[in-house]
């Protein structure tokens, strides 16, 4: 591998039932640009956190020069040089926009900064972000221009290595050139960079080197010139029939939906950086939505459900809806959240109490009404297949796949007419996976709708009736529920485009001529 600036060798790491990288080795010379690109839980942000010492490796070696490193965390790396961009800007929200240029510079030397340090972080701001007032909080700017200062803040630590994991899904429209600039500045300085994307068409314009994961492995390392988009695409998918079963084996997908819309989008716009124009849901479909990391999925999902403000009309039956998420619940949208442990279940309550809290949202306040039977609870529990030592055992105490099917029995019990499921069977085995199948199915046969996000592009087309396509938060295409999962890589990665729906083309026309 010869010398390098950063180097990962044979680094594994272990989570409770899954190995999220698996003897990874990549390594980052003087003026490399290293591309990390890989399909949703490939390993390439666990990647970038340990070689920011965010994460400790369970297995292998960091290297620096010839040197083994060992982090107690990212103040460590960044005192070597090593500093990390998140996908999910981090600044501190109640400090001025010039102070946080300070932050980590503060952290490696423990002194206050002196009146032509507070000056110079102020010029900074200024240039980069010439529409903010450097004085103000961090926390008021957009979501945009928190992305550009974390940036610059790692610049003005002076790093030999600069980490970004996914830049351009939060920079704005400009993302692909600010990213451009600062690759360039560390090349000049004799840096390296680091760079988790999913926009294959940019990452072949900056990469030197392309390093693609697949499942915690290394699949394929070469130097840019030797590497074509095609390539790219094939290795992150895998050889076509590998990652699922065949087709007798794989599960039939629901039937096309017939009759009139039970959910409407219409002009949409989120936060966070969400524009959808027009989306339908019928009843019983299941309309999957796919898309890499930061194409919005989730930005949808939480807008849909309730849980995320936004501009525009969501309507259920005809009806708009208050972007609540209790008066969400109480319409009859259920949404089963991407982050199970800090947004689906309650860690303090009981595995019947955690179904339990349902009858509480759908209950006026304040109410007297008393909780529902507990054997109506257990009933259900039994229904939905739920393995615990008792039903009122912690839920803490239950496996994540039996605390997924728990998030489930809640939100289908209280019997929505949508269900938005983002990631509902993540991290769970396969034998619950088969389980979470089988309600997802249950629930649509019976008439309800379903909006549904899954990494696991084999598995989503085995499950959708339609698929809608995302990227940078907005729609893009719409493919056939039959296509491989090449196809669908090729489309969410940019490299095809794919056919955008008449019905969501039209409205796009139509939104730009009122503008």
């Amino acid at each position: 591998m010869g010398t390098a600036l950063l180097a990962a060798k044979g680094v594994s790491v272990q989570f409770p039932g899954t190995r999220a990288l698996d003897g990874a080795t990549v390594a980052a010379a003087p003026g490399d640009v290293v591309a990390v690109i890989g399909a949703n839980g490939s390993g390439k942000t666990t990647l970038l956190r340990v070689l920011c010492g965010v994460q400790a490796p369970t297995e292998g070696t960091l290297e620096s020069d010839g040197e083994t490193l060992r982090f107690g965390g990212p103040r460590d790396a960044l005192a070597r040089g090593i500093a990390l961009v998140p996908q999910e800007p981090e600044v501190a929200e109640t400090l001025p926009a010039w102070e946080n240029i300070l932050l980590g510079r503060l952290s490696v030397t423990g002194r206050a900064p002196g009146r032509a340090e507070r000056e110079r972080a102020r010029q900074v701001v200024a240039a980069a972000l010439p529409d903010c007032d450097p004085d103000a909080p961090a926390g008021i700017l957009r979501k945009a221009d928190r992305a550009v200062l974390a940036l610059i803040r790692a610049i003005e630590c002076r790093p030999r290595v600069l980490a970004l994991d996914e830049p351009t899904a939060v920079l704005g429209e400009d993302g692909a050139e600010v990213v451009a600039a600062t690759a360039k500045q560390m090349q000049a300085q004799g840096g390296a960079v680091i760079l988790v994307s999913h926009r294959i068409a940019d990452v072949l314009t900056l990469a030197t080197r392309i390093v693609v994961l697949v499942d915690g492995h290394v699949v394929l390392d070469k130097p840019r010139s030797e590497v074509a988009a095609d390539e790219i695409v094939e290795r992150m998918a895998g050889p076509a029939g590998t990652r699922a079963a065949d087709a007798e084996a794989r599960p039939a997908v629901i039937g096309p939906p017939t009759g009139e819309p039970v959910l409407r989008l219409a002009r949409v716009r989120g936060r966070r950086g969400l524009n959808v124009d027009k989306l339908e849901l019928r009843r019983g479909e299941v309309l999957g939505v796919a898309g890499l990391s930061g194409s919005g999925r989730s930005r949808l999902c939480a807008v849909v459900a309730g849980s995320e403000k936004h501009d525009g009309e969501v309507l259920l039956d005809g009806r708009a809806l208050k972007p609540s998420r209790r008066e969400r619940v109480k319409a009859g949208v259920g949404f089963v959240p991407e982050d199970r442990v800090g947004e689906a279940i309650f860690p303090s309550l009981s595995v019947e109490r955690n179904v339990e809290v349902a009858n509480v949202a759908m209950r006026p306040l304040p109410s007297w009404a008393g909780p529902r039977p507990r054997r109506a609870i257990g009933e259900r529990l039994r229904e939905f297949a739920v393995k615990a030592p008792s039903w009122g055992s912690p839920i803490t105490a239950l496996s994540g796949g039996n605390q997924q099917l728990v998030v489930l029995t809640r939100v289908l019990g209280a019997g929505p007419k949508v269900l938005v499921a983002d990631e509902p069977t993540q991290g769970v085995d396969q034998g619950r996976r088969t389980a979470i199948h089988a309600m997802l199915r249950a629930f649509c046969a019976g008439g309800g709708a379903m909006l549904l996000v899954m990494s696991d592009f084999e598995e989503l087309l085995g499950l959708a009736s339609r698929v809608v396509v995302m990227r940078d938060g907005e729609l893009v295409a719409e493919v056939a529920p039959d296509c491989d999962e090449h196809h669908l890589i090729r489309v969410a990665t940019g490299v095809e485009q794919g056919i955008v729906p008449a019905a969501l083309a039209q409205e796009a026309e139509e939104v730009g001529r009122v503008r």
